[in-house]
């Protein structure tokens, strides 16, 4: 007997992008680890806190989606207005300061400007 599918029997928009979606989000982990290991620890990012974070932190999602491929690469990108989001190396060098910075009270005790 022929049944006639229902909405819900069919498969979603989601569902049928999930795959793809799937290949690209393993496609930006290894860049982000590949970005981690090449473009932080390489050039002595060594917090291993800020490692931990530029680790988790999806650039991916702060790009207009046609800057997405370039994420993760060793350079500034624009996100729009004439405004763009750092390199990794300069997010995370800030990160690595001023986590010292904090521990070693520089700037004596007003802390003035940190």
């Amino acid at each position: 007997m022929f049944h006639r599918p229902i909405d819900s029997d069919l498969p979603s928009d989601a569902d049928r992008e999930e795959p793809a979606r799937r290949q690209e989000d393993d496609r930006f982990v290894a860049a982000r680890r590949q970005m981690v290991e090449e473009q932080l620890w390489d050039r002595d990012i060594i917090d291993p806190r800020v490692l931990k974070v530029m680790d988790g932190i999806s650039r991916e999602g702060f790009v207009p989606a046609e800057l997405r491929k370039h994420a993760y690469e060793d350079h500034p990108l624009p996100i729009g207005f004439g405004q763009t989001i750092s390199q990794p190396y300069i997010v995370a060098l800030m990160a690595q300061l001023a986590a010292f910075a904090r521990r070693s009270r520089v700037g004596g005790g007003s802390r003035f400007g940190l």
